[in-house]
């Protein structure tokens, strides 16, 4: 957000609190965190954490291969929804996500966009004119996308993309059919465990808890815009 001092003061608290906590090994669930911690923190910031930063991802392939994870074939196949975070970090993500998947008897569907080139979730579509019309547009365009591959689900691995795919398809209609699984519930049910499914029950919550205060919002007006003349 071009908040640099904000950024670099976040960077360093995080540092003094590994530091304190005497961290040897960092297991990081969002690729976002991964990359923040490995690269923009030393590479932009100049704060080295002196811990060893794994994805969970990394370390769950690991465990499976070691034969610490038991799994059992789950002999599906899913449409993938690469996020943006692995795009920073070249073809090293992607692969690997591919891999775990395989690992627990998952058959990998790509769609039209894919790796590098994959749609955004719609997330971070709404940063361009702040509209809420955007953010469903570009959501649905991506789920459209992976709901027209044959595959028997769809998967993302970004906790991001999953609760806003499941908000969009609530307010879509007609809603989209393919089931979508976060990469890590499908790798529980490998595991035998059952996962709560709560991720649709909470999109709700957060419709009727946003739909009144965003309306009342866009009723009064009062945008702020930026005055770009003049700016090079």
């Amino acid at each position: 957000m071009g908040c640099w001092e904000a950024a670099k003061a976040a960077a360093e608290n995080v540092q003094r609190a590994f530091q304190r906590m005497r961290l040897k090994k960092v297991i990081v669930p969002c690729l976002a965190g991964y990359h923040l911690f490995r690269c923009v923190y030393p590479d932009v910031f100049g704060v080295a954490l002196d811990v060893e930063v794994v994805s969970i991802e990394d370390w769950l392939l690991e465990r499976i291969n070691a034969g610490d994870i038991k799994v059992k074939p789950l002999n599906l196949s899913a449409a993938l929804h690469d996020n943006c975070w692995p795009k920073a970090s070249g073809e090293e993500m992607f692969g690997k996500v591919r891999r775990l998947l395989g690992a627990v008897g998952v058959t990998v569907i790509e769609p039209e966009n894919t790796r590098e080139n994959a749609l955004c979730c719609g997330m971070c579509a709404g940063a361009a004119r702040f509209r809420m019309r955007d953010i469903l547009n570009t959501a649905q365009t991506r789920l459209r996308e992976l709901e027209k591959t044959p595959a028997d689900t769809a998967v993302n691995y970004c906790g991001g993309c999953n609760w806003l795919f499941s908000l969009i398809n609530e307010l879509s209609v007609p809603r989209f059919k393919k089931p979508q699984y976060h990469l890590l519930e499908l790798v529980q049910m490998a595991a035998g465990e059952s996962p709560p499914r709560r991720t649709r029950a909470r999109a709700r919550k957060v419709i009727l808890q946003m739909a009144l205060p965003l309306l009342q919002s866009y009723l009064r007006g009062g945008r702020a815009w930026l005055d770009t003349e003049g700016i090079k």
